[in-house]
């Protein structure tokens, strides 16, 4: 479980630079249309898919949103996987 809390926190201040520091609080953060659940969450979801980092997976995120949770899968599997996240919403 420690990656994930990793790799959620080092996103996160790379998608809202100003909240780095509620990167480690467990609560939803929002920034105009942008919504990033709450991080346990995530490490449920991610916990579930069971993502083994170093391999040469395929992830695909339909109704990705944010991006997010595609930018943690892809921190987790590596320069190897490939990782695709599809969102319709064009203001994201």
């Amino acid at each position: 479980m420690k990656i994930v809390i990793l790799n959620i926190s080092s996103i996160l201040a790379i998608f809202f630079k100003e909240c780095e520091n509620e990167a480690y609080e467990d609560c939803p953060i929002k920034k105009g249309c942008v919504h990033i659940s709450a991080p346990h969450i995530y490490c449920t979801i991610l916990e579930a898919l069971d993502l083994k980092p170093g391999t040469s997976l395929s992830f695909l995120n339909i109704g990705s949103g944010s991006g997010y949770l595609t930018c943690i899968a892809s921190e987790i599997l590596g320069p190897k996987s490939l990782y695709y996240g599809k969102n319709d919403f064009d203001m994201i």
